[in-house]
């Protein structure tokens, strides 16, 4: 079952870099193509659908770690079953933890937090078998067949 988002429609993001601190706020764009989302990073089993935009983590110009080129990924991936990602994360301890929401989040996982930058309770592992190594890998309370990945690419 697919659930309704504002899919592939432009939000604003309101976290921005020192040289964008004076300008206008950056936009996100939420895509939903999963074969795109698979070619960018590891992601296992039947997915269902996803959500998931890459913003640029640093600034045009600095040779530092962040760097222009690096890009923070967040994805929202629906597995429509809490079975198969409970069998997913069988093999690896979490803990609790709470993030931030965001505009593009489909609708179900944005009734969790009210707007941008609300904190969304979630179990946090690391890990997790079949996804890239360095994704941190948070589902939801309440909506445990949906996880949100965040990784760095760089």
């Amino acid at each position: 079952m697919l659930h309704s988002c504002k899919n592939e429609e432009k939000h604003e993001n309101t976290s921005r870099t020192a040289t964008e601190a004076s300008a206008a706020e950056t936009t996100v764009i939420a895509k939903t193509d999963i074969t795109k989302l698979q070619s960018i990073t590891s992601i296992p089993g039947d997915v269902k659908a996803v959500w998931w935009a890459g913003e640029a983590m640093g600034t045009p110009g600095n040779d530092r770690v962040p760097g222009p080129t690096d890009i923070f990924l967040r994805a929202v991936i629906d597995y429509g079953s809490a079975e198969v990602v409970a069998q997913m994360l069988k093999t690896v301890d979490g803990k609790s933890e709470q993030v931030s929401g965001a505009s593009w989040y489909p609708e179900l996982l944005g009734n969790l937090a009210a707007g941008e930058g609300d904190l969304i309770p979630v179990k946090e592992y690391k890990n997790v078998p079949g996804f890239h190594p360095n994704a941190l890998i948070r589902v939801p309370e309440g909506l445990s067949s949906y996880v949100i990945l965040a990784q760095v690419l760089g």
